[in-house]
Order: structure tokens, then sequence, then C-alpha cells
């Protein structure tokens, strides 16, 4: 697995580049399917920093699925959390399960004709050093957990954060 230095690293170059403030405006993101995950986006990430959320928190307080978040927030809350993601999985993949998936799902560019659009404004809110990071992420990702992320599509997300970092 990592190591402790290459893990540390990651995270002092996401508390470099993910600012604390300001807060996203808008938390929760309007597609046409999810119902109360919106509020519970809403609710639980109101006035929240990224690095204040905690595995145990989001597991133990999110009403709703803690896997599923990042898929029902804004674009503006996507960038803001998604270091959390990223963090959980530096900190503690063994623990975090389908969370720590998450943040390498999440980071996939999707096939779906239909989401391209959406996704595009996802990941168009990230300046060219969080792109960095994200890259830098996946590439730790690549190099200690390949095989459990080969069939997430792991190669497809470097190959995009690769053109786009």
């Amino acid at each position: 697995m990592g190591t402790k230095t290459s893990e540390e690293a990651l995270l002092h170059e996401l508390d470099r580049v993910f600012p604390t403030e300001p807060k996203p405006a808008t938390l929760a993101g309007r597609q046409s399917c999810g119902g109360d995950e919106y509020g519970y986006v809403e609710e639980f990430f109101h006035g929240r920093a990224w690095n204040e959320i905690t595995l145990e928190d989001l597991r133990d307080r999110y009403p709703g699925p803690p896997d599923a978040c990042l898929y029902f927030m804004s674009a503006e809350a996507f960038r803001y959390f998604l270091p959390s993601y990223l963090t959980f999985f530096l900190r503690c993949w063994d623990e975090a399960d389908s969370i720590a998936d998450t943040a390498v799902y999440a980071l996939v560019p999707t096939s779906d004709e239909r989401l391209r659009d959406w996704q595009a404004t996802r990941f168009g809110q990230f300046s060219l050093a969080q792109r960095k990071a994200i890259l830098s992420f996946l590439k730790f990702v690549e190099s200690n957990y390949k095989d459990h992320y080969t069939f997430f599509g792991l190669a497809e997300a470097l190959s995009y954060w690769e053109s786009n970092a």
C-alpha cells in the first residue's frame, strides 16, 4: 500500500489548493431524480468546511447513503467538498469502503451522453492547481490500489485528468 510520506504529501497538497473559504452558496444540485437526497445534502453540509467533516460524522449523521452525497451536490459544492472524500480515501481507505470508492468513481468521465454537460460543469469548476491535485490523487490510487479500481474506470479517469491538468 501507499507510503505515509506520499499520503501526507497529498493531504498537504489538498489543504493547500482547496481553500475552506468561501463556502459554496448552493449545496444541492437539481437533477430530475433523488428526492430527499437534495435536502439531506443541504441539511448536512450547510455551514461546514470541507476539512471539518470526518468519516465517522458522515457515516453516523448523514441521513442518506453517505457514498451518494457528491452526486446530489451542485457543481460548486462538488468542487468544495470533493477533497473531503479524497481525504477519507487517503487517511482510512480500508474503513471508508464505498465512500472511498466514491472518491475515485466521481472523477471518472461519464460515457452517458445525457450527463456530459452536467459533468463538464462540475469538472470545469476546478482551478489548474486543483486539477493537478486530483491527478496526483489518481496516480496515487493507480500506484497503490489499481487492482481495486480498474473496473471503476481508473484508466479513463487518469486519461481525462492528465489531459486537463
